[in-house]
This record gives C-alpha cells, sequence and structure tokens, in this order.
C-alpha cells in the first residue's frame, strides 16, 4: 500500500487489502449472523413462530474482508466495464451526483472488482451459516427465505460506483425466495416487482392479516 494511505482513501479497496479487523468475532457481519442464529434457535426451542432481517452490510463499502475471502479471486482475471472511462470523453452525467463518479481504473479497478466480490462472498458465507442452522434445527422446509438487498451497484459501469441513479446496474437488486411448500424450484419470475411488495407479499404466504397502510 502507498505510504500514509488510510482506510477512508482505501474505500473500493483499489489496492486490493485486507480488513483492519483481527478476528471474525469483530466484524460486524459475523456478529449480526451469530446473534440471528442464536435468536433463531431460541425461538424454535420455545416452540414460537419468528421473524428476523439479518441485516448484513456488505458488500456496503469499505470493501475490505479478511483475507481468506480476497483469496478466492484473481483480480487479474476481473473483466471491467466498456464504458469505465467514457465519461473522461462525454463529460461527467448530469443527473449523478458527483462523487459517485470514479477516476480509479485500469489494474486498480480491477482489484476493486475483486474486492467487491470477495465482499458479496462474505455475505454468501453468512447467509449459508443461517441456512444451515435452520436445517440443523429442521425447520428449513418449512421457513420462508428472502435473500435481497436495499440496491444495486454500478461497479464502474459509466465510470461510477455506488447507487444514486436509476440506471439498471444500481436499480436491480437480487430476490431470491424459498418457500419449498409454496415455490418451485428454480422457477424464475421475470416480471418487474418492489422491495415495496415484500411485507404485503409474507402475509399473503403466511395467511397474516396486512396492515391498511400498506401499498
Amino acid at each position: 500500500a502507498p505510504t500514509g494511505l488510510t482506510v477512508r482513501q482505501n474505500g473500493v479497496n483499489q489496492h486490493f487489502l485486507e480488513t483492519l479487523v483481527e478476528h471474525d468475532d469483530e466484524m460486524f457481519d459475523h456478529l449480526v449472523t451469530e446473534r440471528s442464529i442464536d435468536f433463531i434457535a431460541r425461538q424454535v426451542a420455545a416452540g414460537e413462530p419468528f421473524f428476523v432481517h439479518v441485516g448484513l452490510e456488505k458488500p456496503h463499502r469499505p470493501w475490505t474482508v479478511p483475507q481468506k475471502f480476497l483469496e478466492r479471486f484473481n483480480p487479474a482475471d476481473m473483466p471491467l466495464p466498456s464504458t469505465i472511462a467514457a465519461w473522461e470523453k462525454q463529460g461527467l452525467n448530469p443527473f449523478v451526483q458527483q462523487w459517485c463518479h470514479s477516476a480509479v481504473k485500469d489494474a486498480e479497478a480491477r482489484n476493486s472488482i475483486a474486492a467487491y466480490y470477495a465482499c458479496a462472498s462474505q455475505v454468501d458465507d453468512c447467509v449459508g451459516r443461517v441456512v444451515e442452522k435452520c436445517r440443523a434445527l429442521g425447520i428449513l422446509d418449512h421457513t420462508i427465505i428472502i435473500y435481497t438487498s436495499d440496491h444495486g451497484e454500478s461497479l464502474y459501469e459509466q465510470g461510477l460506483i455506488e447507487k444514486h441513479n436509476m440506471l439498471d446496474p444500481a436499480a436491480r437488486v437480487p430476490c431470491i425466495m424459498r418457500a419449498p411448500w409454496l415455490l418451485p424450484r428454480g422457477w424464475t419470475c421475470d416480471s418487474p416487482a418492489s422491495l415495496i411488495d415484500l411485507i404485503p407479499t409474507l402475509c399473503e404466504m403466511t395467511a397474516t392479516p396486512a396492515s391498511a397502510v400498506l401499498e
């Protein structure tokens, strides 16, 4: 790393460095996952139904994670968007906040993209631990699991990072639902959906009366 580099200056991890946090149990996502698992276990032991929002931070910036996740990806293998430097000729997108425009490109951009995937890989591990706990408790096949996010990530399309626009990479989010008794495995829905639909959908799936204030 360059001499004097600060964590703030490496927010998109263009230098492909591991986190300065030394222990897994001091990582935010690890703590959230473990406490969620404990809550699920207590509810099952008490014979009580439950709803738990496992709010993971990654892959929010800073894109730094433990080395074991970085090692899963090789920056040299990362493809760069064809539009990563388009703004240099076209000018900045006027409808996007200026700080979302990034001057990161070439090898540093490949480092950054690999680091982003490493952060997503850490999330995958956390989700896997929750799923495996449900399996071990014998409740997996009658528990609804939804995997989604609050926004997408530009990841250098049009030279942009983060969100704050309605271009596809920022506006689209993952939305994976598992409910084996209701939804066929491997089925894909192409209809547009919104996060505002999730709570009414869960109410319908669980025969729970929905609040009159829900859209």
